[in-house]
């Protein structure tokens, strides 16, 4: 997740407040990965971690629920 929070703090990693997830899938070797992220508020950002391909296939998350707050 170092570039979901390069993308809004950068050179700042201290600001991070809280970072959480939930694992709701495992990773098979040499699958292409997509982060969706998305900002909710100012300070607070939701993030899920897919397959590339997901929309297509209907594959769960790997990782869901993503919190990051930042100050």
């Amino acid at each position: 997740m170092r570039h979901a929070i390069n993308a809004f703090v950068p050179g700042e990693p201290e600001r991070i407040t809280r970072f959480k997830t939930r694992i709701t899938s495992p990773v098979h070797p040499g699958s292409t990965l997509t982060t969706r992220l998305w900002k909710v508020t100012e300070g607070e950002l939701r993030f899920a971690l897919v397959d590339a391909d997901a929309d297509e296939t209907g594959a769960k998350p790997h990782l869901n629920w993503g919190i990051i707050e930042y100050r």
